[in-house]
């Protein structure tokens, strides 16, 4: 009833929902299994496995609509059929790293010491998903479609840097409500910062890349100069909007670890009582640059917000030189290698040559941001060494 399609039956719609609600399910339980590794600290097989199956999955739907019918039925059941085969290879690695301990059993008397902790987070988690996904719903129901296309495609260009931090909090989270737990309060502010720094770095080389260099981006992309030139700054705003989000997740780790998901939930809750009415109103007024804007500011509020809160606890007082080393630093060089790289080259020249020199500027501009941070420099340093230059190599040197 909520549908309407014209070159789709009511029977094949019913079907793509029904596969649709499969594979958020089995996608669901495979988190459950994702989740248990990565508190085992094995990031990097979690990142292989869902690495991996992205690249299974695009094969498998491809093959399927190609050899069979390019159909919303087929791409859905063949993106489920991936969905569980990720599922159980996901599961099988998490039954191994328990060391064949048998099956798990459920336990309420955790459920009872931890429900408040698990309500309030998984309710944070569902506001977020909310504010994520309005501005898709917005302007998919109020502006032309050939609009909802370009915006659609812009925002999965953009949802990239979310996935390029993703990994970062996977990997901090674990080691820093360990440190909590133990009061090593040192150790986690260690941890915090270098991730708050590679972090930094990332956004930094992301967003700005789009203020940049995004219309030559968006020529390559879309093979459309006049789209690209229109929608660049739409480009640049949900480039920033994203990242901010992203940026969020690290404050937001610590809270965690300190046993606070609440400031999550309530900052989530502020930001979706003003986003979420805001774009209705106004999109239909100034099309889809009032959603990029209106998210770019709910997701500096966010920000702003657990910025605050993560600095009033265990790494109280911290607020201010955490900006400093952590995201002041990353943004200014950044900006100087890519304003540098902008002015040198010609007026006309070829998007494609521009989107090379701006990859070399991201390149060259991540780099000067991770020498600025300096735990993040340490870590570097710290990794390479002991990959190239084991300390058995080094004395046998000697």
């Amino acid at each position: 009833m909520w549908l309407t399609a014209r070159t789709i039956s009511p029977g094949e719609i019913q079907y793509a929902l029904s596969l649709a609600a499969l594979i958020i399910a089995l996608q669901r339980q495979r988190t459950v299994y994702s989740v248990f590794l990565e508190g085992m600290e094995q990031q990097v097989l979690v990142n292989v496995l869902q690495s991996g199956a992205a690249v299974v999955r695009a094969l498998v739907v491809l093959g399927a609509m190609l050899l069979i019918a390019p159909t919303a039925v087929v791409f859905l059941g063949a993106f489920l059929f991936a969905c569980l085969v990720e599922l159980l290879l996901t599961a099988w690695y998490a039954w191994r790293a328990t060391g064949n301990a048998g099956m798990a059993r459920f336990s309420s008397a955790m459920v009872r010491r931890l429900w408040r902790f698990l309500l309030t987070s998984s309710l944070a988690v569902a506001v977020g998903a909310l504010l994520q996904s309005a501005d898709k719903l917005v302007v998919s129901a109020m502006l032309p479609l050939d609009v909802v296309g370009r915006y659609m495609f812009v925002s999965q260009i953009c949802l990239i840097v979310l996935k390029l931090i993703a990994p970062n909090v996977t990997a901090i989270f674990p080691r820093l409500s360990a440190s909590i737990r133990r009061g090593d309060i040192s150790e986690a502010k260690r941890v915090y910062v270098a991730a708050a720094q590679t972090v930094s770095c990332i956004v930094a080389a992301f967003g700005l890349g789009a203020v940049f260099f995004g219309t030559e981006a968006l020529v390559v992309l879309t093979g459309n100069a006049e789209v690209a030139r229109d929608y660049h700054w739409l480009f640049a705003l949900l480039a920033f909007a994203y990242g901010l989000y992203g940026f969020a997740l690290i404050p937001n780790a610590l809270r965690l670890s300190e046993g606070q998901p609440g400031t999550a939930l309530w900052n989530n809750l502020a930001a979706a009582a003003v986003y979420v009415p805001a774009i209705v109103v106004l999109t239909p007024v100034y099309g889809v640059m009032a959603p990029a804007a209106l998210w770019l500011a709910a997701s500096g509020f966010i920000f702003a917000v657990l910025v605050v809160r993560a600095h009033r606890d265990g790494l109280a007082g911290f607020a201010w030189p955490w900006w400093w080393t952590c995201v002041v630093p990353q943004l200014a060089v950044t900006a100087g290698v890519y304003a540098a790289t902008k002015a040198a080259l010609p007026q006309a020249t070829s998007p494609f040559i521009a989107l090379a020199a701006a990859v070399i500027a991201a390149g060259l501009g991540f780099a000067a941001s991770v020498a600025v941070s300096g735990e993040l420099r340490h870590s570097v340093v710290s990794f390479i060494r002991r990959t190239f230059f084991p300390p058995s190599s080094v004395s046998m040197a000697r």
